[in-house]
């Protein structure tokens, strides 16, 4: 059987590409009469069955690992799914096994000492929540925020922490919630945990306050963090941002909402950045002659003309404004959007 599966796989290979009967061949292969399985499922061995396995079939045959712990399971052989899970390093199906088993402490050490990733933690932290061993899920995923590193962790890693902070919540364990809502403050920023972490820090909170403001300064500007950091008036720290982001992000489109936004807010405190930044930003939209930067370009020149005039400097207003009007008299389109936003 074995080699007629290899003969058509081969055929269809050469037909279309693919292998479709790759894992049927793996485990005819590596069945449950191959030695190297037999001694793991026996306690003979710790080492992985698949180990043996050919360079090229090496990383498919770990991907048979699930269909064998799965009969397993299901013909309730649990010491033997342990002894393959723990020889194969699947740690997160070993310590759900473990719970199933009602060897909670047993889960909670392999957790601690064999996970390494956000989302490791978070589906075991769950299994031991709904299976009412809440205070040990919150221990798990407690251990597990030390796994999101901030500026390098994935998006779906923050996950842990949000789920950690609602149930810690839940549990009325405020301190384990703020550890949390502190990451995603790092991570996911936005005004809305900001505040509630704010709220439930009370008198800690000026401490963390400093805290996230050091951090904030080297992270990359984005529309949640310039509404953080107007909330707390942090505008030498908003002003930093911006500067750092137009050098980096020059003209493009994408970032012109969110530039225009923070010059907004530091319109009063800072009009001498927008007198500095603005022109080039204008200029620049005005050479990609289209409709949509000629309407940004107009958003910047409206709010370097208030710059202007919060310094006292009009003059320096109507001068470039003339020039800048005069040079790019030709373009019909720009000049309309200019008439109509400097009536």
């Amino acid at each position: 059987m074995l080699k007629q599966f290899e003969e058509w796989n081969n055929n269809l290979d050469e037909c279309i590409g693919i292998y479709p009967f790759k894992t049927a061949l793996l485990a005819l292969k590596y069945n449950w009469k191959f030695e190297p399985l037999q001694q793991v499922l026996a306690g003979e061995s710790t080492t992985s069955p698949w180990e043996s396995a050919d360079d090229d079939n090496n990383y498919d045959a770990y991907s048979l690992t699930k269909y064998y712990l799965e009969i397993l399971e299901e013909q309730q052989r649990y010491d033997q799914y342990l002894r393959l899970a723990f020889a194969t390093e699947d740690w997160v199906e070993y310590a759900q096994m473990l719970i199933k088993l009602s060897r909670v402490k047993e889960a909670l050490e392999i957790g601690i000492t064999r996970f390494y990733k956000p989302d490791q933690f978070l589906e075991v932290a769950k299994t031991l929540y709904e299976n009412k061993h809440k205070e040990t899920a919150l221990q798990l995923a407690e251990q597990g925020l030390k796994t999101i590193r901030p500026n390098q962790s994935f998006t779906s890693d923050y996950g842990l922490a949000d789920w950690l902070n609602q149930s810690a919540l839940a549990l009325g364990k405020k301190e384990i919630a703020l550890n949390a809502r502190v990451i995603l403050c790092k991570g996911k920023p936005n005004l809305n945990i900001y505040l509630h972490t704010k709220q439930l820090a009370g008198e800690q909170w000026q401490n963390l306050r400093e805290q996230l403001m050091e951090y904030y300064t080297n992270q990359t500007l984005s529309h949640d963090l310039v509404d953080i950091l107007i909330e707390e008036q942090a505008f030498n720290i908003l002003a930093d941002l911006v500067e750092k982001h137009v050098a980096e992000e020059g003209t493009r489109l994408t970032t012109h909402n969110l530039v225009s936004k923070a010059f907004e807010a530091l319109l009063q405190t800072h009009p001498r950045l927008l007198v500095k930044l603005a022109p080039n930003l204008a200029e620049k939209a005005i050479e990609k002659t289209k409709t949509e930067q000629y309407i940004v370009a107009a958003q910047y020149l409206k709010q370097l003309k208030a710059a202007y005039q919060l310094l006292n400097q009009p003059k320096k207003w109507d001068d470039y404004y003339r020039q800048l009007y005069q040079t790019h008299t030709k373009k019909r389109r720009l000049i309309e959007i200019l008439n109509g936003t400097f009536k």
